[in-house]
């Protein structure tokens, strides 16, 4: 099976080294949420938050074009998976059919291979997507508590998504490429998913810190609210 495994195990080791990432940040994290938790009081402070800022009108101009393509570009995605999942449950129907036993092992390895690459790449993005759902999570919980948060700064959950939503897109398309056929792939094709990988992994690694940068952004207000509430209180 190694043999025809080279190149998705190189995906899988790109990937492999994302996650990694991924996971060595995921304790600070959890910290930063922790700090988030632990507003109290129902007071507002007004909140000069500058972190955000850098860069704010080239991802605000991405967040635009994200929201108004955003319900549209999700239905093509799901519809296009579902259309290559059952290609690639269609090649598993045709091997039934090779008589010679030794060339249907060849492709039913040959499309495990492809399987397990395509699930490298939905556990990255799946990740990175959870993230995002906490930080939205934390987000809501501060404005529950009359918190200020910025419009900047909210809407990197946004741009962090639409990033996300580019790598599923592309994934979209390896995973179509892989089930175009049970043969091995040409070198055209293995370029462009080898091409198309990169891509990706450039995307959640962008979606991540934005992530973390949106995250930042709220422990900066936070601490602003607690001590502009000290301020109050002592008075």
């Amino acid at each position: 099976m190694k043999k025809y495994l080279g190149l998705f195990i190189v995906i899988a080791m790109a990937f492999m080294v994302n996650i990694s990432q991924v996971k060595a940040t995921e304790n600070k994290e959890v910290e930063d949420n922790e700090i988030v938790n632990q507003e109290t009081g129902t007071g507002e402070a007004v909140i000069n938050y500058e972190g955000a800022e850098r860069k704010i009108d080239n991802r605000e101009n991405e967040i635009k074009l994200f929201k108004v393509e955003k319900e549209k570009i999700k239905e093509e995605i799901k519809q296009l998976r579902e259309e290559a999942k059952e290609k690639m449950e269609a090649l598993k129907e045709k091997i039934k059919e090779e008589k010679n036993k030794t060339k249907a092992k060849i492709k039913i390895e040959r499309i495990q291979g492809r399987e397990q690459a395509l699930e490298r790449f939905d556990e990255a993005v799946k990740r990175v997507d959870d993230l995002k759902a906490k930080v939205i999570d934390q987000v809501v919980r501060m404005e529950a508590k009359n918190t200020v948060i910025p419009k900047e700064v909210k809407d990197l959950s946004t741009l962090a998504e639409s990033k996300l939503t580019t790598a599923k897109t592309k994934i979209v398309e390896i995973n179509t490429l892989l089930a175009s056929s049970v043969n091995e792939l040409s070198k055209e094709n293995k370029a462009k998913i080898v091409t198309l990988s990169q891509e990706i992994q450039t995307l959640i690694k962008e979606a991540h810190q934005i992530l973390n940068d949106e995250i930042q952004g709220l422990r900066q207000i936070l601490k602003i609210k607690i001590e502009a509430l000290k301020i109050e209180n002592n008075d």
